[in-house]
């Protein structure tokens, strides 16, 4: 049926196997339709049904007001068609765990998980291994890498933002010193779409950049992370939180270094609770946990 030109969906008179499904569709509903007729016509009795119909949903805050149609809103309201999935606009959320835990454990993956209503959550799986630490943080990096070229079409529309724990930490500043922030990083498409990063127990955290937070007293501001090199010019949406009790976190800041910063992560390996070996491992930490 069409008023003033314009198609407003099938009324009185039309004709369509349309409504003979739809009219088949209300008899298995409801009881005041089993009577409409295994017909294409829409008679009386299918408009009658019809408004009854939509009056109840109506009530139901379901559709506006009930008009006799079977209209596009009619439909999705009373079931007949699936309500499209809502556009999922979410920017992407890349976590990478600490030494020696898989990515589901630790505040990363804590965080993420109370977040997903707003991100779309990639943990990155790799080795998390103890020793030797470097190649662990670099095959981290190359999944990091990765993941962000696989979600760049999402990343460039909405963004991303990055969590990193402890080794994880490493992973996501060096990701950002080497591979984004460059001109010639091979990241730095990416460097106008990161919102946020997120860094607990960071041995590559700069000087004087700490946040509070309820879990401990903050690292002193006059202390920097363990690691030779450190992130410089820190972004000001980037939080790194530190206590002042963590032994690889938090080292004295120097009025000057005597060699430039190394190019590796070669920080003394150790995990969060200070100890400098650790029994932990897991075995499906170096696969990729959700892939694309």
């Amino acid at each position: 049926m069409k008023i003033a030109g314009a198609w407003v969906g099938w009324g009185l008179g039309d004709s369509s196997e349309e409504i003979r499904k739809f009219k088949a569709f209300m008899r298995a509903k409801f009881s005041y339709a089993r009577s409409l007729a295994d017909t294409p016509a829409f008679d009386d009795a299918t408009f009658t049904a019809v408004y009854q119909m939509q009056t109840a949903y109506t009530a139901q805050g379901k559709l506006k007001k009930p008009n006799g149609l079977i209209d596009y809103a009619t439909k999705l309201a009373s079931g007949f068609l699936a309500k499209p999935p809502a556009a999922d606009n979410r920017p992407v959320l890349f976590t990478v765990c600490g030494t020696g835990v898989p990515w589901w454990v630790g505040p990363d993956a804590d965080t993420a998980r109370a977040l997903e209503w707003r991100y779309k959550w990639q943990p990155i799986g790799y080795p998390a291994a103890v020793v030797p630490m470097n190649p662990s943080v670099q095959e981290g990096r190359a999944e990091l890498r990765r993941q962000f070229e696989l979600h760049r079409d999402r990343i460039v529309k909405y963004g991303a933002a990055m969590i990193g724990y402890s080794q994880g930490a490493i992973v996501t500043s060096e990701t950002w010193m080497q591979d984004i922030a460059p001109d010639n990083g091979r990241l730095h498409w990416a460097r106008g779409s990161i919102l946020k990063a997120v860094t607990f127990g960071n041995p590559m955290r700069e000087a004087g950049h700490v946040w509070a937070d309820p879990g401990g007293d903050p690292a002193p501001m006059s202390s920097h992370g363990i690691a030779d090199q450190l992130l410089t010019g820190t972004p000001s949406w980037w939080r790194d939180y530190a206590h002042k009790s963590d032994l690889y976190k938090t080292s004295k800041a120097k009025a000057a270094r005597t060699r430039p910063p190394s190019t590796k992560s070669s920080w003394a390996p150790g995990c969060s609770k200070g100890r400098t070996t650790c029994s932990r491992r897991c075995s499906n930490s170096a696969l990729d946990p959700r892939p694309s």
